[in-house]
């Protein structure tokens, strides 16, 4: 009797391995698919933004191309591929005037603030991380930086004075 027990018990947890390791794998394959969406939208992007940035006016842009980016930059996967290519600019370039304007006229603070980029636990500070990489500094945004400060998250508060700083 107590060797069916045992063999019940080594059964029941080869299924459980077997089932954890089905996870970690489906895991791990998800976030390789989202990373080579990611590139791909890296790769789209970062022509037509290297184009855009060397205008001398950034009303030159053609509007089209701006909805385009815009249109792209409104989930998740797009977002990130431009914060890649924004950054590997402002690394290039240096941080200037002309580099903020733009990534304020591609992302909407709005379109941040309803989007569900990632989990409600963690959503705040990445809004504001977001805000504070992109230079956006509009009154709704220090008025939402400094409504954060009063958070009990350290790195809501840190990202809250990066956006106001």
């Amino acid at each position: 009797m107590t060797v069916y027990v045992i063999y019940i018990t080594f059964i029941i947890f080869v299924i459980l391995l077997i089932l954890i390791g089905i996870y970690f794998l489906t895991l791990l394959r998800y976030h390789k698919v989202q990373n080579k969406k990611v590139a791909e939208v890296v790769d789209e992007i970062k022509d037509m933004m290297e184009n855009h940035l060397s205008y001398d006016d950034l009303g030159k842009i053609p509007k089209e191309e701006l909805e385009y980016l815009q249109r792209i930059t409104s989930n998740k996967i797009g977002l990130q591929g431009f914060l890649i290519c924004y950054k590997n600019h402002i690394d290039k370039k240096g941080f200037n005037e002309k580099s903020r304007e733009y990534a304020n006229k591609i992302v909407d603070y709005k379109k941040i603030l309803n989007n569900r980029i990632v989990r409600n636990k963690y959503r705040q500070s990445y809004i504001l991380y977001l805000l504070a990489e992109f230079g956006m500094n509009t009154e709704e945004v220090e008025e939402f930086a400094l409504g954060s400060l009063k958070k009990n998250s350290i790195y809501v508060r840190n990202n809250a004075l990066r956006v106001i700083q």
